[in-house]
Order: structure tokens, then C-alpha cells, then sequence
């Protein structure tokens, strides 16, 4: 799940790296972007063996992490981050499956398209990411082994 608004430049990485994804046409890989997380994906998350969240972030250095349900609901009801998710697929007694969330460093969020020259370089190591996060769940690894 890429997301992220692409009319802020380096904030659409994370629609940029779902399609780059969906590209690679993998069996049983679903790749969808969205301008934000919204508890009605919910539904959609709980039916999968494993979700990977990519999103943008201000600065600093690419960032993966396995994620786990919120312990804490939402404040607000319109934008849910992924452990906020996952806690609502829990609370619907539904499964909650195996999540990742990977932080891609933006340079430039102002009003425009297309990615900074920064994003793109971690836009493709974020790619490398996912690709290994997927081949590792196949193998049924619950941690990333180098």
C-alpha cells in the first residue's frame, strides 16, 4: 500500500514504489496506491497474508519496520496511520496479518509532480526492500534475514 499526495512532489514515493511494484506482476501481489490510509482499508488488510505500507517522511534515512497493532485508537477517524489499521482489523475480530512499514526520505514537498533526484535514489532502495520482505514471508521468515 503506496501512499501518499502526488501533487506534493517527493510525498508521492509511496504511490511511486506500489507502482513500480506492480510492474513486476507477481503472483499473488496486490499493489495499490492511495492518497491516504482511511479506516474502509481495513477489510482489505485483514483478508491479506501480509501488507507493507510505504510512505514518505521528512528527511532523514530510509526506515523499515515490522509494525503491530496500535494500543491506542485514533484521534481523529478520517486518517489512520498502519498501526491504527492493524488495531481496527483486531477490534473487528478480524486477522491481523504479518505488516511492514517502510519511511522513504523526501527532499522536496512542495506543490508540483514528479520525484526529486533524493526520492527516486531511495525509491529504489525501497523497492529492493519490499522485494525482499515479500520473498522472505514466501519462505515463511517473520524476520528480514540478510
Amino acid at each position: 500500500m503506496g501512499y501518499g499526495n502526488e501533487l506534493r512532489r517527493d510525498d508521492g514515493v509511496g504511490p511511486a514504489v506500489a507502482r513500480v511494484i506492480a510492474g513486476y506482476g507477481l503472483p499473488g501481489v496486490v499493489a495499490q496506491t492511495y492518497h491516504q490510509l482511511l479506516p474502509e482499508h481495513a477489510a482489505a488488510i485483514a483478508a491479506a497474508d501480509l501488507v507493507i505500507f510505504v510512505d514518505a517522511s521528512l528527511g532523514g534515512a530510509l526506515s523499515v519496520r515490522q509494525v503491530h497493532p496500535s494500543s491506542v485508537p485514533p484521534f481523529c477517524g478520517h486518517q489512520f496511520d498502519p498501526c491504527h489499521l492493524l488495531l481496527l482489523c483486531d477490534r473487528m475480530g478480524s486477522r491481523v496479518p504479518e505488516a511492514w512499514f517502510i519511511h522513504i526520505p523526501g527532499a522536496d514537498f512542495s506543490l508540483g509532480e514528479g520525484l526529486s533526484p533524493a526520492a527516486i535514489r531511495h525509491m529504489q532502495a525501497a523497492v529492493s526492500w519490499v522485494l525482499r520482505i515479500i520473498r522472505n514471508q514466501e519462505h515463511g521468515f517473520t524476520q528480514i534475514k540478510n
